[in-house]
């Protein structure tokens, strides 16, 4: 009879040990998948912050210039896009669009100098009232100009007199012609890189109040030491 009580009370000790093990098995599981889990999140979500940041950051950028060019923020990263695509830098684009701009303006108020270099290359910089064309529309013009000729010094020349000192980082760009810009900027729509006015607007306040976290968080830290 005590060896049976015995036997009996060893399968219940091996039943409870065995119990034990499945829970603590399943709580291994359980905190491996809830660290899996937890990761995976903050993964997500400082993936997600840094999309927001880069795209308040690019909306920014749009919103600033669109103001210092006078353009459109969806003429701006239309062709923002349509210049990377022929290894032409942003920096370049803008610089030429400022100048461009300047020389229509100075056309408008009478420079000889800068209307021969229109009427070389056979575009119209005056409208009907002989007001300066808007920059957009000239430089569509522009480029099919520049895509007909061949390249030579000359194209250079002609190039950064109404460029500028961008002009000839400005011929890969001009030489798509006016369709083959105008294809990549619907490109660039298709591809979700142009923003609206109020999109940019939303972006520089966003950018803006990152902004000040920063200056706090820096300031916070000036002051601990």
């Amino acid at each position: 009879r005590l060896k049976g009580e015995a036997g009996s009370a060893l399968n219940a000790s091996s039943t409870v040990a065995s119990s034990l093990l499945s829970i603590q098995s399943a709580a291994a599981k359980a905190s491996i998948a809830l660290a899996a889990v937890s990761a995976v999140a903050s993964a997500t979500i400082g993936t997600m912050l840094s999309l927001a940041k880069s795209a308040a950051a690019y909306g920014t950028q749009l919103y600033n210039d669109s103001q210092k060019y006078g353009q459109h923020v969806e003429f701006l990263a239309g062709i923002q896009y349509a210049a990377s695509t022929a290894g032409v830098g942003y920096g370049s684009l803008t610089v030429g669009l400022r100048t461009l701009s300047r020389n229509l303006q100075s056309v408008a108020q009478g420079s000889d100098e800068q209307a021969g270099a229109f009427l070389r290359l056979g575009v119209s910089a005056l409208d009907a009232a002989g007001k300066a064309r808007p920059a957009n529309a000239v430089l569509l013009d522009l480029a099919d100009k520049f895509k007909a000729m061949p390249d030579s010094t000359e194209k250079t020349a002609l190039a950064m007199r109404v460029f500028g000192s961008a002009g000839s980082a400005l011929i890969p760009f001009l030489n798509k012609g006016a369709e083959g810009i105008s294809k990549l900027t619907d490109e660039a729509q298709r591809l979700g890189l142009v923003m609206s006015k109020e999109q940019t607007v939303a972006a520089e306040r966003f950018q803006s109040g990152l902004d000040r976290i920063d200056a706090a968080a820096r300031g916070l830290k000036i002051t601990i030491g």
